[in-house]
């Protein structure tokens, strides 16, 4: 499983190479359920 803080990281260097409008977790991580099986599914938003 991957740790919340890797998300966040992951997160966070989208933002700065990217500039998304937004980045949206979903998934088994949104909800709180991941198992050993889950991937971590996000949605970046980029402008037009």
């Amino acid at each position: 499983m991957v740790k919340k803080e890797e998300i966040q990281q992951l997160s966070e260097r989208i933002a700065r190479e990217f500039r998304p409008e937004c980045i949206i977790l979903f998934g088994s991580y949104a909800y709180g359920t991941p198992t050993g099986d889950s991937d971590v599914d996000l949605l970046v938003v980029l402008p037009f």
